[in-house]
C-alpha cells in the first residue's frame, strides 16, 4: 500500500475530480448513467446543502502514481442517529478500481473518523438524506441505471465483504413496461387508480401556472415525510430541504 496516497479533498479542485472520477472508472459501461454534475458538488457545500444543520461530512480521494483509483466520502448524521438510536457513520459516494489495497486504504479513513466521532458502526452507501442516491448494486449489473440509483461493478460486493461488511437490507427496484393504452400494465395500473379515486374521495387538480403548482409540490414532500418516516435510515427533511427540492423540481 505504500504506493497508494489517500488525499482528504478540501478545494475546489479537489472536489471537481471527486465529483468526475465515476464518469472516467464507467467511460465504457453503457448501463452507467452519469449523476447531474451540479447537484452532487453542491452536495458537499455546507452553504448549499441545508443538511449540514444536522450532519457532518469528509470525503478521500486515493492515488496512485498520480492517478485517481478511488473515492469515498464519510456523513454523520445527528439526526439519524438520534431517531434511530445509533451511533454510525455512513459511507457514501463510494467507487474504486479493483484492487483491494485500494479499497481498504478508502475504508480505513471512513472507520478512522468513525472511531474519532465516537462512532461504533459504518454503513452505507448513503447520503446526506433520502432524496441522495442510496444502496449498492447486488444484481441487475445488465441493466441500466438510473441517474438518481448508483451503479458499480460487481466486485464491490467482494471488496466490502472481504473488509468484513455485510448487508443489512434489500431494497428492490421494480420496472413496469408501458407499451401504449392498450397495454396490459397500464390498464391494470389505470383500473386502481379509478377505484381509490372512486372509493377514497381523492380528486384529481388541475394545474395551469407555475405559480399554482408550487403549494402541491411543497405538500409531496411534507407527504414524504410522513409516508417515510419508518423506512431504514430515514431521516425527515427539514424546512430548508423541503424548500430547496421545492424549488428543484418546480418547473421552469
Amino acid at each position: 500500500m505504500a504506493n497508494i496516497e489517500i488525499k482528504e479533498v478540501k478545494t475546489k479542485a479537489d472536489r471537481r475530480i471527486f465529483v468526475e472520477y465515476p464518469n472516467r472508472l464507467y467511460h465504457d459501461n453503457e448501463n452507467f448513467v452519469p449523476a447531474f454534475y451540479g447537484d452532487d458538488i453542491d452536495d458537499w457545500d455546507e452553504k448549499k446543502n441545508p443538511a449540514f444543520e444536522y450532519c457532518e461530512a469528509k470525503s478521500w480521494l486515493a492515488y496512485r502514481d498520480g492517478e485517481v483509483v478511488g473515492r469515498i466520502g464519510a456523513i454523520l448524521s445527528y439526526a439519524s442517529n438520534e431517531k434511530w438510536g445509533t451511533k454510525r457513520m455512513r459511507f457514501s459516494q463510494v467507487d474504486f478500481i479493483d484492487d483491494r489495497a485500494v479499497s481498504k486504504a478508502l475504508f480505513d479513513e471512513v472507520e478512522n473518523w468513525a472511531k474519532e466521532k465516537g462512532m461504533n458502526e459504518v454503513h452505507g452507501p448513503l447520503g446526506f438524506c433520502d432524496m441522495d442516491r442510496e444502496g449498492m448494486l447486488v444484481e441487475g449489473f445488465d441493466k441500466r441505471s438510473m441517474f438518481y440509483t448508483y451503479y458499480n461493478y460487481p466486485y464491490y460486493i467482494d471488496h466490502l465483504e472481504a473488509l468484513g461488511y455485510v448487508k443489512d437490507t434489500d431494497w428492490i427496484e421494480h420496472l413496469i413496461p408501458l407499451n401504449g393504452w392498450d397495454d396490459p400494465n397500464y390498464i391494470k395500473l389505470k383500473r386502481i387508480s379509478d377505484a381509490m379515486l372512486k372509493r377514497t374521495g381523492f380528486h384529481k387538480v388541475s394545474v395551469k401556472t407555475k405559480a399554482g403548482l408550487k403549494p402541491y409540490i411543497k405538500q409531496v414532500f411534507e407527504l414524504v415525510n410522513i409516508a417515510y418516516a419508518h423506512l431504514y435510515g430515514v431521516v425527515e427533511l427539514n424546512d430548508r430541504q423541503v424548500e430547496k427540492y421545492t424549488n428543484k423540481f418546480l418547473p421552469q
